[in-house]
C-alpha cells in the first residue's frame, strides 16, 4: 500500500505520467509512457544492490580504463572489445561507478596523471603531454586548465615536491 501511495505521489509530480494516466491510458502510447514511468519509479525507489560480482566487474573495468587512458588513439569501441563487453555496457558501467561520461572519466584520469608528474618530476610539459595521452601540448594545457582552473606551469610552481 505504501508503494502505491509513493507511485501516486511520483506520478502527481511528473506531469507526463499524470497526463498519460488520465488521457491516454487506453492507448499504446499512454500505456508505454505509464510503463516507462513505473520502471523509472521502481529504479529510483529500489536501486540495484551492489553485489560483490558487480563490484568486481566495476573494478575490472576501472583498472582497464586507468591503464589505457594514456593511449591518445583509444576509442570506446576498442576498450569495449578488449573487455569483451558492448560499448553501451561500458558507457553505462563508467557512469554507474564514476558518475561521469566515459570521455570525462578518461580526461580526469589523464589530468590526475599530469598533476602527479608535475608535482614529482622536472620533466618538460611536452613529454608529460605525450606520456599522458594527449596529442599535443596545447590540448593538454586546455584540458588541464578546464579541470584544474590553472595552468600546468602555475600548478607545478605551487605543488612541486622534488
Amino acid at each position: 500500500m505504501q508503494n502505491a501511495q509513493a507511485f501516486q505521489a511520483y506520478s502527481e509530480s511528473t506531469p507526463w505520467i499524470k497526463s498519460a494516466l488520465v488521457y491516454g491510458a487506453g492507448s499504446f502510447v499512454g500505456a508505454t509512457l505509464v510503463t516507462y514511468g513505473i520502471v523509472r519509479f521502481i529504479k529510483k525507489t529500489f536501486p540495484t544492490k551492489i553485489t560483490p560480482a558487480i563490484l568486481a566487474e566495476f573494478n575490472r573495468i576501472k583498472k582497464h580504463l586507468d591503464s589505457r587512458c594514456i593511449n591518445p588513439t583509444i576509442t570506446v569501441s576498442m576498450m569495449a572489445l578488449e573487455l569483451a563487453i558492448s560499448p553501451r555496457a561500458l558507457k553505462k558501467a563508467v557512469v554507474a561507478f564514476s558518475g561521469e561520461q566515459i570521455r570525462d572519466y578518461v580526461q580526469s584520469m589523464r589530468v590526475e596523471l599530469i598533476k602527479e608528474r608535475l608535482r614529482s618530476t622536472r620533466t618538460n610539459e611536452e613529454f608529460i603531454a605525450s606520456s599522458c595521452g594527449f596529442k599535443s601540448i596545447q590540448e593538454m594545457r586546455k584540458t588541464f586548465k578546464e579541470y584544474c582552473k590553472t595552468t600546468p606551469e602555475i600548478y607545478r610552481k605551487q605543488h612541486h615536491i622534488a
